[in-house]
């Protein structure tokens, strides 16, 4: 029998299962991409709940029904959950997101299939709304949402842009690897061996991201409008690395030899753990988010020691604090592909959508207060999104060219 959940997590974890039945459909089709089979493997990894709901969704035939649908000609496995809920709609009850009651976790899933590609949920002033997945049909002007785009910037100066026309010939010999593909830079520390220390930088502008594996194996995902510099090679007692805007830190264990990032004058002291680090000039402030592992935060004359689930905020007078048990899945939510959002006031929500989607956002609206929060897919293109704010009492928009107009 299906395990049940209830209560206020009932959006998210629906969320998250409706996600995982994504992926493992594209699993089975043999199309999930290395950080798709991690964000799996640890989903799994977790307890044995999530693996006895994986069997009971490939073996009572659901995962079948989703690939059949999609080798039926459906464009990707979002619209297939889309048409396997159509098919199976006459079998699943309604499912108000903010019942109460227990219900079979499978079920409220399907239901809630075809909110997959525009939504999960949306709240304002910290009460819940349904969804309403229809909007305004207004037509407007189609901006896309981010992609794998980047600048990579070598010790001599010059700029190698990272999109599928570049070519990198002229770097393969120093050990360095581009696959455009997974938009992901690797660095082969073997063929670096004895080389002269160069740094390297790589950087995003509004509307890209990318990842790079520096030379010891340490992963770093970088979030529009962000950058990394960092050496071809690590030598000497110390790993080094400078952040600005954000990323999210998978780094290698080598206890001999300590990784620390240094952002704006704070550092983040580390052995081999998981991190997010946000510290965009306009937010005033640096979060610094632990998802396992242990560091240390410095910033000026203060240091806190983090465990995982906690959040240091550090200033730029030199101030530091410290949060436990924040919200991580809303941190780290930008890595796997969505917005993430809870008690978020419209002008923070604003920030992060001009970076995602390179756009100019314009206030014609007084009253910006409210807090808001949800679960939206980061695929949408900028209509779709706006749409989905718009019927679900976020404001109302309007685009012109690259510009996001906040309507009063």
């Amino acid at each position: 029998m299906a395990p049940t959940f209830n209560d206020q997590s009932d959006e998210r974890e629906a969320a998250v299962f409706i996600r995982m039945a994504g992926l493992i459909a594209k699993e089975r089709l043999g199309e999930l991409t290395a950080a798709e089979g991690e964000e799996l493997a640890l989903w799994l990894a977790e307890r044995e709940e999530n693996r006895s709901w994986k069997e009971e969704l490939t073996n009572e035939g659901y995962v079948s029904q989703l690939i059949s649908e999609y080798e039926s000609g459906e464009a990707n496995v979002e619209v297939s959950l889309q048409a396997f809920h159509r098919a199976h709609m006459n079998k699943a009850p309604v499912v108000m997101m903010k019942q109460k009651a227990k219900f079979n976790r499978w079920w409220a899933a399907a239901a809630m299939i075809p909110l997959l590609a525009v939504g999960i949920w949306m709240v304002r002033n910290s009460k819940h709304h349904d969804v309403d997945t229809s909007g305004p049909s207004s037509p407007v002007a189609e901006i896309r949402p981010a992609h794998h785009a980047a600048t990579l910037t070598l010790s001599n100066g010059s700029q190698i842009l990272l999109d599928s026309a570049s070519s990198v010939m002229a770097i393969k010999s120093a050990g360095v690897r581009i696959d455009y593909k997974a938009g992901r830079v690797d660095y082969d520390e073997e063929k670096r061996a004895g080389a002269e220390v160069v740094y390297n930088t790589l950087t995003t502008a509004k509307g890209g991201l990318y990842q790079v594996v520096l030379s010891d194996g340490t992963k770093v995902w970088l979030n529009a409008e962000s950058s990394v510099r960092y050496p071809t090679t690590f030598t000497g007692k110390e790993r080094r690395v400078e952040l600005k805007g954000e990323g999210y830190f998978d780094v290698a264990d080598r206890k001999e030899q300590p990784f620390s990032v240094s952002v704006d004058g704070m550092i983040i002291h580390v052995l081999g753990t998981e991190f997010d680090v946000m510290a965009y000039a306009e937010e005033g402030r640096k979060k610094t988010t632990l998802v396992r592992g242990a560091v240390k935060v410095e910033n000026g004359k203060e240091a806190r020691q983090l465990r995982a689930g906690e959040q240091a905020t550090a200033t730029n007078e030199g101030t530091l604090s410290v949060t436990s048990q924040v919200d991580v899945e809303s941190v780290i939510a930008w890595k796997f592909g969505f917005f993430q959002f809870s008690h978020m006031n419209i002008k923070t929500l604003m920030r992060e959508i001009a970076r995602w989607y390179d756009v100019e956002v314009v206030y014609q609206r007084e009253d910006l207060s409210g807090e808001y929060g949800g679960r939206i897919s980061r695929k949408l293109n900028l209509s779709e999104l706006i749409s989905l704010l718009e019927g679900n009492g976020v404001g109302h928009f309007k685009i012109e060219g690259h510009r996001l107009i906040v309507l009063p």
